[in-house]
């Protein structure tokens, strides 16, 4: 079994009808200087990935360029090709699409692949449009390579309706200025038509992950470790990496997924990476399970209600039907699951789950009675809970009550939660695998978005400080070996870890340096939100490092401090924001979100 990798679902109204979509750029132009006219908001669109306030407010006008999705390919005779993308063309098939029209077919990565054709980098999914992709600063698991290297040339449209068309190596300094702003741009400078990349050759990878104790992985993350190789060594040497640390105290387990090239072969056959073994579905629905209910021990009565996806994958699955998140390379069938396979999988999983003697003896007692009174053990006790709560439900008293010991026990019984979903290396060690660049780059699409809605604040910092940041995290999680207050450091889940490449994108995370990122997650059913306490303290633990945010993800409160922050870490911001000015005189693409965090 493997470690769940978790994304955010896309935050989209049900309807496509909502949305404006053009079919061209001379209607984009059009929507633009009506907007300015009428002193409105407009935004773009894309897959929805990025946090719903960073996209619109409520009071702009949407477009979604989904009526744009033309490519074409060039070959260059050097193996190269020239491929020009209208900016709604999704990277890979977006099974969340509201129009219904995104499909592997139309994919950028598909129409590359078919023609013998490679981006250098995918990031853990292919679910977005190429704009979108770009506009916060999104990136894969490389030092080495890097989707915004293969940027040849960009168009986009104004604030005022006007067209520009800028390149990379263009003689004029300031075409080569404006490229450099708008590649990272969050839709502020304007509305991104079309995209010119350089792909190279086609490639397959082979790779595998390996699930340890973190102390066992021979890496040094800590900088305590000189038999091991430096962290920020390995992600430098390493084609492709991502790691998931789940630091709880009497766990912490680091997954490590890594790869590298494989020239294509005649005959070559995938073995898909597979992020949750072969018990995948039955997992992935237990774990979204566990976790709603885990989520939401203060008031156990508000469990029922966030199950509705839940219940929509038990009853709307057909026996057979193709995977939505399935990749076309390796097609696979979804298989039918009953809530008793869940339970069954819950209770096997925990059969061997007590509580430590921190929970204190009054808990261990009054589970040791009820184990007696039930004849049957924790796991049982558990599945029951389960029960009571998806069938009649719980009263308040009740719940509550129920949910404060468990809220206690919990603390002492993580290690066994999290043994449901997160082992270490069988017999025969790590998960080998091997794959197409378009289907295995992207690891995580095969995880259902609705089943593990997930919000998480990404945090990159400059990758030579990679053992510094990782010292200090371990310790914070640690909470200094008292193991109430290092879950409340923890939670529940993992944080996800990756490199970037430097860029030369003005506000990209990682302008100027190589960087290492840190996901922090939280999952999206959770009671209360992750900004109120949980996030603040990661903030605060990395600024001294010089973090940068995702520009897509939780951002921390707008605050003078932070405006004077990003100048300081953003050296090109204010440059930035002068040319925003210029661009867009009217202020069309600057909703109060981005007025309020980036200060004008």
């Amino acid at each position: 079994m493997r470690s769940l990798a978790l994304y955010a679902p896309p935050p989209m109204p049900p309807a496509a009808g909502d949305y404006v979509h053009p079919a061209s750029e001379a209607e984009i132009c059009d929507e633009i200087r009506a907007a300015a006219g009428a002193k409105q908001l407009l935004r773009v669109i894309g897959s929805g990935h990025s946090e719903a306030a960073a996209i619109a407010s409520s009071d702009c006008r949407v477009l979604m360029l989904d009526r744009l999705r033309q490519v074409a390919i060039t070959p260059t005779g050097d193996g190269n090709a020239l491929v020009e993308v209208e900016a709604g063309t999704n990277l890979g098939r977006n099974p969340y699409d509201p129009t219904g029209t995104s499909t592997w077919t139309s994919s950028l990565n598909s129409h590359l692949r078919r023609l013998g054709f490679a981006l250098p980098d995918l990031g853990g999914i292919s679910h977005q449009t190429v704009a979108g992709f770009l506009a916060t600063g999104s990136s894969g698991g490389s030092v080495r390579y890097s989707v915004g290297d293969a940027i040849e040339r960009v168009r986009f449209v104004d604030g005022r309706g006007h067209v520009h068309d800028v390149a990379r190596d263009a003689s004029d300094p300031e075409e080569r200025a404006r490229f450099n702003a708008v590649c990272v741009s969050m839709g502020l400078l304007g509305v991104v038509t079309k995209v010119w990349f350089r792909a190279g050759p086609d490639f397959n990878i082979a790779g595998q992950e390996a699930v340890r104790p973190t102390d066992k992985t021979p890496i040094d993350f800590f900088g305590d470790d000189k038999r091991a190789v430096p962290f920020d060594r390995y992600l430098r040497e390493i084609p492709y990496g991502r790691l998931m640390w789940w630091p709880q105290l009497g766990f912490d387990r680091m997954v490590v997924w890594q790869a590298q090239r494989m020239r294509p072969t005649p005959g070559f056959t995938p073995k898909p990476y597979e992020e949750l073994g072969g018990l995948g579905r039955v997992a992935s629905l237990a774990g979204s399970l566990v976790y709603t209910i885990v989520g939401n021990l203060s008031d156990l009565t508000k469990v029922n209600a966030k199950l509705v996806d839940w219940y929509n994958q038990l009853d709307s699955v057909v026996e057979g039907d193709s995977d939505p998140n399935a990749c076309p390379d390796s097609p696979k069938k979804l298989t039918r699951v009953t809530a008793e396979e869940v339970f069954a999988f819950i209770k096997q999983g925990l059969s061997k789950a007590r509580p430590s003697d921190e929970a204190g003896p009054l808990l261990r007692g009054l589970l040791g009675r009820a184990e007696r009174a039930t004849g049957g053990v924790f796991s049982d006790l558990f599945v029951e809970l389960i029960r009571l709560i998806m069938t009649v439900g719980l009263g308040t008293d009740l719940a509550r009550e129920i949910g404060r010991l468990l809220e206690r026990l919990l603390p002492s019984l993580i290690d066994s939660v999290l043994g449901l979903f997160v082992t270490d290396d069988g017999p025969d060690g790590p998960q080998i695998f091997q794959d197409s660049w378009m289907c295995g780059l992207p690891m995580d699409n095969q995880m259902d978005d609705r089943l593990w809605p997930t919000v998480f604040t990404e945090l990159w910092v400059p990758l030579d400080r990679a053992r510094e940041v990782m010292a200090a995290l371990r310790d914070f999680y640690r909470g200094g070996g008292d193991s109430n207050v290092a879950f409340d450091h923890t939670g529940a889940f993992s944080c996800e870890i990756y490199a970037a490449k430097k860029s030369p994108f003005w506000l990209s995370p990682s302008f100027g340096r190589d960087s290492l990122r840190i996901d922090v997650f939280w999952f999206g059913k959770n009671a209360g939100s992750p900004s109120d306490s949980f996030y603040p303290r990661f903030w605060k633990l990395l600024e001294p490092f010089g973090l940068r945010p995702h520009w897509g993800k939780v951002l921390p409160a707008p605050s003078s401090h932070y405006h004077a922050y990003y100048r300081k870490e953003l050296p090109r911001l204010d440059d930035f924001l002068r040319l925003r000015a210029t661009l867009d005189p009217g202020g069309v693409f600057a909703t109060p979100y981005w007025r309020e965090h980036l200060g004008f």
